[in-house]
């Protein structure tokens, strides 16, 4: 039986996605947060749509209010789909 090897060194890494040029810190997210509400703007109001109108646009707020609280019909309880009336 031969002995252990010592633990190799892995070879340095050509293309770092993660390295940051020389010079360049990584930012807290707190801080990040921070200058992104100091230097972006609003550049476009709110308005409100249906649901179904909703594609390819962003969500301005973290809730949606549904006019309906129940299914229109028993028989739309189905699992893994969604039915639009």
């Amino acid at each position: 039986m031969s002995a252990p090897r010592p633990p190799a060194d892995p070879p340095a890494l050509r293309n770092d996605c993660f390295a940051l040029p020389p010079g360049v810190d990584w930012l807290a997210v707190d801080r990040a947060l921070e200058l992104l509400r100091e230097r972006c703007a609003v550049v476009t109001g709110a308005e409100t749509v249906p649901l179904t109108q909703g594609a390819g646009r962003v969500l301005a707020a973290s809730t949606l209010h549904l006019t309906i609280h129940h299914l229109p019909s028993a028989a739309s309880l189905v699992v893994g789909s969604i039915t639009f009336y």
